[in-house]
């Protein structure tokens, strides 16, 4: 592991970010696991890494500690369903999210 990556008090693991805020959801602080989900987000944008995002960032400022894993973050497509108090396979379902974001993509 390289000098300085790993965690620390100013550093966060965005995928286990966006789990703690959908098990904050799932477990009645629905408010809060969105906030945490948002910060995660606009850190990701503010630094430009919202598609080629980093395993471990900077709370502080925001950085990219390490890595470059936008499949590791995936968790990031579980979060509508963990919103609406509802689990993965709703989204996968016929009608769900999944197929609603495919037709649009096809149509759009």
């Amino acid at each position: 592991m390289a000098r300085g990556v790993g965690y620390g008090p100013n550093t966060f693991f965005v995928p286990e970010l966006y789990m703690l805020a959908m098990t904050y959801m799932y477990e009645g602080q629905r408010e809060l696991g969105l906030e945490l989900a948002r910060r995660c987000v606009q850190a990701l944008v503010d630094n430009g890494s919202e598609w080629n995002q980093p395993n471990i960032m900077r709370g502080d400022n925001g950085l990219e500690i390490f890595g470059s894993h936008y499949d590791q973050n995936l968790m990031l497509w579980a979060v509508p369903a963990a919103a609406e108090g509802k689990d993965l396979t709703a989204f996968c379902a016929p009608g769900g999210l999944g197929e609603r974001m495919i037709a649009a993509a096809k149509n759009g």
